[in-house]
């Protein structure tokens, strides 16, 4: 028992220094073609400030696993390219 809690003692403490970043990934987006005779024509404006597009989430998930780390989600940035995905 002593060696199995100093195991999960020592992976916890490896972990503790873990940190998961996320990035856009266009792959997430499911493919839907539109039909040419709904197509728009004209262009799109996606405005966001430096402010919003700076915008970091930086927090522990609230599993007890997940918690020995931190995850970053840069979503201003997420936002921004997806947006230009979705309709640049």
């Amino acid at each position: 028992m002593a060696i199995r809690t100093a195991t999960v003692a020592a992976a916890l403490a490896l972990c503790a220094a873990c940190t998961a970043t996320v990035r856009f990934d266009s792959k997430h987006f499911a493919p839907l073609p539109i039909a040419s005779d709904k197509v728009l024509a004209g262009k799109t404006l996606i405005q966001m400030t430096g402010e919003d597009e700076a915008f970091v989430f930086t927090g522990r998930p609230t599993t007890f696993i997940g918690s020995a780390g931190t995850l970053v989600l840069p979503l201003g940035q997420i936002t921004r390219e997806a947006a230009l995905y979705v309709f640049g």
